[in-house]
Formats: C-alpha cells, sequence, structure tokens
C-alpha cells in the first residue's frame, strides 16, 4: 500500500473540540470523545474541495470513540462518505453488529444513517464525500454496501485504492477538465468495486450453505435409526434454525422428511442386500433403521426402488 504520509508527518497537538470541530465543518457531523480522560490529541485533518467531491486525511494517534447521528437533510445536501483505512485500526457498531477495520479496508457510510465507532491508540484513513444523487444514479443498489467493511474485494478494489492516492497526491495541481471527469471515474472503480465485493459475498454464502446442507446430511446418516429424528433436534444439534435447515433443504431441491426417510431406505437396502442379515426379518430391519409402520415401509421402499422388499431380498 503507498504511503500517505505516515503518523506524525502533519500531526500537532489539538484540542479535541478542535478536531471534531475540523471534521464537522470539512467532511461529516459526528461527536468524538477521548477513551480515556483526556481533552488533547496529536491529530491532523487535511481536506480539500475537488469539485463536487471532497478528499481528506484524517490521523489521530490517541484512542478515540465517534458517534456519527443520522441527520435528515435536503435531497441536495445528502452525500455518502467513503473511508479507505490506511493505517491502524478502526471498528464500527451499526445496528447490533461489530466490525473491525484493518488497512486497506474500505467502508462506506450515508448521511442518514447513525454509525458508532472506535478508533485504536493510532489510526489513519484517507476520505472522499460524494453527492448522493450521483452516487445513486451510478450505484443503485449502493444501500446494501453502507456501513459494510469492505476488505480485499481482488483487481478493482485495488485499483479504486491506487485512484484514491492519486487523487490524494495530485489535489493541488488537479486541472478543470481532470475535476471534471473525476467523479465519472470514481464512481466507475466504485461500482466495480461493489460488484466484485458483492459477488465474493455470493460465493462466500453459497459455499457455506453447501457446507452445512452437507453437514445435515451427515448428521441424518449417523441418526437416521431414532425414530424421533425429526427437524427441531437437527436444528438444536447443528445449532441452526428450523427455518434455516428446512431453507437449505429447499435450495437442493428436498426436504428434511424426504431425506431422513431416503437415508432410511438406503439402510435398509443395503442390509436386504447382504449375506450376513439373512437371518434378520425385514420388518426388525425396517423398524431398527426408525421405520415404525410396516405398510408405511413397504410403500416408500417399492416408491424409492421400484420393488417390494421381499424382491430384493430374494436376488
Amino acid at each position: 500500500m503507498k504511503d500517505v504520509g505516515g503518523f506524525g508527518a502533519h500531526e500537532r497537538v489539538m484540542d479535541l473540540g478542535e478536531y471534531q470541530a475540523a471534521i464537522c465543518e470539512t467532511l461529516d457531523p459526528v461527536a468524538i470523545a477521548p477513551t480515556h480522560d483526556r481533552r488533547q490529541i496529536r491529530a491532523s485533518l487535511d481536506a480539500r474541495p475537488l469539485g463536487d467531491l471532497v478528499i481528506a486525511k484524517a490521523a489521530a494517534n490517541h484512542s478515540l470513540t465517534t458517534c456519527r447521528k443520522a441527520t435528515v437533510r435536503k435531497p441536495e445536501d445528502r452525500y455518502f462518505l467513503l473511508q479507505l483505512q490506511t493505517a491502524g485500526t478502526t471498528c464500527i457498531r451499526h445496528r447490533g453488529y461489530r466490525s473491525e477495520c484493518p488497512p486497506g479496508t474500505l467502508l462506506l457510510m450515508d448521511s442518514e444513517r447513525q454509525v458508532d465507532g472506535e478508533q485504536y491508540a493510532s489510526s489513519e484513513a484517507l476520505l472522499l464525500r460524494l453527492p448522493e444523487k450521483a452516487v445513486r444514479a451510478r450505484i443503485p443498489g449502493i444501500d446494501a454496501f453502507c456501513s459494510t467493511p469492505i476488505r480485499d474485494s481482488g483487481l478493482s478494489q485495488r485499483l479504486f485504492t491506487n485512484l484514491l492516492f492519486e487523487v490524494w497526491d495530485a489535489r493541488f495541481t488537479l486541472s478543470e477538465t481532470d475535476l471534471g471527469i473525476l467523479p465519472r471515474d470514481v464512481l466507475h472503480l466504485l461500482a466495480s468495486t461493489l460488484d466484485a465485493a458483492a459477488a465474493l459475498d455470493a460465493t462466500a454464502v453459497n459455499r457455506s450453505r453447501k457446507l452445512r446442507f452437507q453437514r445435515i446430511g451427515q448428521y441424518i446418516a449417523a441418526h437416521h435409526a431414532d425414530p424421533d429424528l425429526r427437524i427441531d433436534a437437527i436444528a438444536q444439534a447443528l445449532a441452526m434454525s428450523r427455518r434455516t435447515i428446512c431453507s437449505i433443504a429447499q435450495e437442493n431441491g428436498t426436504t428434511i422428511a424426504r431425506m431422513i426417510q431416503e437415508h432410511r431406505l438406503q439402510a435398509v437396502f443395503d442390509q436386504l442386500n447382504s449375506p450376513a442379515c439373512r437371518d434378520q426379518t425385514i420388518t426388525n430391519i425396517a423398524f431398527s433403521h426408525g421405520f415404525q409402520d410396516s405398510s408405511h415401509f413397504s410403500r416408500a421402499f417399492k416408491e424409492q426402488f421400484g420393488q417390494c422388499p421381499s424382491a430384493i431380498r430374494r436376488h
């Protein structure tokens, strides 16, 4: 990651109120408090308007807590604030969830949502303020990404990060032409970054649900002989909700009841074909694998294998 100055490059001792006022004036209304009883901190804030955008670098060598209050604004005054963590780690809390933002993390916040945060001993970030109207026109689904840390989502995020550094380095020398096309380029790369992050999330979710489907199948296979095996017991054993288990089974074209029955039928089928089980009756084998009704078992067996149990045993 490219260096943007490092701690101490432009820092000075500031009163906490002065630091908060500078951020509120140039970027974003936010309440800041020290985590310890201290009113002066080493900090810096350098912000510059770039046409419709504002870019800034904020650094503080002290642990702080922050609170961005949800504020109702006129549509033309609303904005998104994009934070790129360049050093140190921050933590955010939003709707009961806590997420850490190590270096390289992108965090998108909108001016209408409250976000609580905590900054550890030394932290530095690049920030970009974007007008809401332009962002929504280019990225209609932007709300899905707000207050959710975006970590390495691949090439698009690296290109976007490099663009932010280049804009920061050139903030005093950008021409009118540059300023005219800058929002377009920023939003184009931001949209690509969010698309890549969404694809990674979808892949991770799919992988997770496939693994959970495998766990459900493994649990049923191990406990199918229990005549009282039900969805609630499986959900409790696997620490999943009943709704989640049913949903995962449905995604795979089946139901939990069908999975249980298919495991039981296959186990019976295997035993009927085993010479070691010739002395056991069909009913005893069926009941040993969780069936409790002979008629139901026979119908289900024939439907599954196209033959009655006795025909399988004669072969």
